[in-house]
């Protein structure tokens, strides 16, 4: 079973109706780490530096995950080819010029300052070595009314082509280069499940698995809830199908 952790439970629960049993959708369940409220939660003798403490009661959510990579991991065969430990994306726990590759999957976007994110993949990588992010991109110019509609449903905040390209550069990537278009076909969002072949977003769950869902969305949020679901999918199918909302893989080298 392959494992997708996601910055939110709305988003959890959004991805998982695309999804086949195959796939194990964990959510962070909003802050994993905070500032403390008993006393000032930064150093002011040390650049303001943030002193963050694992919010009380997220301690089994960061446990879960790591348990479930480990496991996936097993599943796949390569437990011994790979490692996992918890750290700030914004202050990575590896020395400068550590790694041969460094890759990011949608979680760039995720913490305060996604231009950070990017300083720190390219810090601990060596030099002349791969960065590779994939990352939700708008593909059509949109009124900020719009974007901040399209991410509260979808549950994350995309950013324009050219501004993840600023950024890369910014944080010392050349090089670059994108795979727009071919992340970005409709196909691509509903062509998920290994038992059968889908068509279209109509086509992904079965009539029983629709009936399932609307069920378990109903007893755990409501009429209110199931209609919010309704509507968030039918935007956010609509926004993909009128090509407002893709992926990209932007690829470079570190400088």
């Amino acid at each position: 079973m392959d494992l997708i952790i996601v910055e939110s439970p709305t988003k959890a629960r959004t991805i998982t109706k695309f999804l086949s049993g195959d796939y194990n959708v964990l959510a962070t369940t909003g802050h994993l780490k905070d500032l403390p409220k008993s006393k000032l939660g930064v150093d002011i003798e040390n650049n303001f530096k943030p002193d963050y403490i694992v919010v009380k009661g997220r301690e089994k959510s960061i446990e879960e995950m790591v348990n479930s990579a480990k496991k996936n991991a097993i599943h796949e065969e390569v437990e011994n080819l790979t490692t996992f430990e918890l750290g700030d994306s914004q202050k990575l726990p590896f020395e400068d010029e550590f790694f041969d590759v460094v890759i990011n999957e949608c979680a760039v976007g995720i913490p305060d300052d996604s231009q950070k994110v990017l300083n720190e993949m390219v810090r601990v990588a060596k030099k002349g070595s791969t960065i590779t992010i994939h990352e939700s991109t708008w593909r059509k110019k949109l009124t900020e009314d719009e974007k901040n509609e399209i991410s509260e449903r979808y549950g994350t905040t995309p950013l324009e082509y050219e501004e993840w390209i600023n950024m890369l550069n910014k944080a010392g990537v050349d090089e670059i280069i994108t795979e727009l278009e071919e992340w970005s076909k409709p196909e691509m969002f509903w062509k998920i499940r290994r038992d059968r072949e889908v068509k279209s977003f109509a086509d992904i769950y079965t009539r029983k698995e629709l009936a399932a869902l609307i069920g378990k969305v109903s007893n755990k949020y409501g009429e209110k809830g199931v209609k919010i679901a309704l509507d968030n999918q039918k935007i956010f199918t609509k926004t993909v199908l009128d090509g407002k909302l893709g992926y990209c893989l932007y690829k470079g080298i570190k400088k």
